[in-house]
This record gives C-alpha cells, sequence and structure tokens, in this order.
C-alpha cells in the first residue's frame, strides 16, 4: 500500500492544480456532459478561487511522494464542509490511495460534512458510501438533488465526524 499524505496547496503549487483540474473535469465530463471551451480547457478561471475564495481550499494528494490527485474542499452555506472536487489519477485508483486520501482530507476539518457524487458515477457512488460508513456507520443520511439545467440529479451523502463508527471487532 502506497504512503499518502494530502496536503494544503499553496500558491507554489497554482499551475499544478490547473493541471490536476482539467483531468478531473474531463473525468467528470462523461457524467455531466461538459464539453472544453474553444482553447480545449474546462472553466480554467474556476482554479483562481481555490486560492482566493475563502470558502474554498484546493488539496494535493500524494502517494509515495510523488503527484497523486487533487481534492477541493468547499463551505456549504449551511456551515458543512463539502468535497467539491475530489481526483485519483486513473492509474493509481483501486490501490487503497483514495480512501487513505479522503480520510486524510475529512479528518483535517471534524464535523459535519456533505459529499455528492451522481449515481451514473458507479465507482465514485461505492467509493464515497463505503467512505462515510468507514467514518460513521450507518449514521449517513442521503438526499437527491435537481442539478439546475442539468437533467442529471446528484446524491449527498450527509454525516458528522464528531459521531464514531461502531467497532466491527
Amino acid at each position: 500500500m502506497p504512503e499518502v499524505a494530502v496536503r494544503r496547496a499553496t500558491d507554489d503549487d497554482h499551475e499544478l492544480t490547473a493541471r490536476l483540474w482539467q483531468l478531473d473535469r474531463h473525468d467528470l465530463s462523461q457524467f455531466w456532459g461538459t464539453r472544453p471551451g474553444p482553447d480545449g480547457l474546462f472553466r480554467p478561471e474556476v482554479v483562481a478561487t481555490f486560492f482566493t475564495a475563502a470558502d474554498r481550499q484546493a488539496w494535493i494528494i500524494e502517494a509515495d511522494g510523488d503527484i497523486a490527485g487533487l481534492a477541493v474542499t468547499r463551505l456549504r452555506d449551511d456551515g458543512a464542509s463539502s468535497v467539491f472536487s475530489f481526483l485519483v489519477l486513473r492509474g493509481l485508483r483501486r490501490t487503497g490511495v483514495g480512501s487513505l486520501a479522503a480520510a486524510q482530507l475529512i479528518a483535517a476539518s471534524s464535523g459535519r460534512w456533505a459529499i455528492a457524487f451522481q449515481e451514473d458515477n458507479v465507482g465514485a457512488a461505492v467509493f464515497w458510501r463505503r467512505l462515510a460508513s468507514d467514518l460513521v456507520g450507518d449514521a449517513v443520511r442521503e438526499e437527491r438533488e435537481t442539478v439546475p439545467d442539468r437533467t442529471l440529479a446528484q446524491t449527498w451523502l450527509l454525516f458528522d465526524t464528531s459521531i464514531q463508527a461502531p467497532d466491527h471487532r
């Protein structure tokens, strides 16, 4: 199992974050039906908000000291932390990197969390449900939401990490 670390992105990571954001948006384009702009990029202006908006934070995921992915968190209006974006490079998926990174990310901000995914993205649905269950047992609530201007609905997992999962030993 690789050694996984999640660290806050700094201003020095701006270009790296922008590149990883493009990979993330490309991955999700199959579910959202999005396409890049005329410059071949998926909404590059959003990356600046990861470094300037008070409610967003970019995180670099590393495995064995190498770049492994990107996560972006944001605060929702209700005060819960949310995973705005989560990318593990394809070559590292199903190796445990994502689970370890997500657990570290969530541990960095204990309390209420809200994580959204599209049911059509079966891998993400299984991943986030398993992670939430591992963290808080059955103290997870699910809500469905229709996304404005899209036919796609998303599922939100709502939970509080101050509630401990039962010991399954």
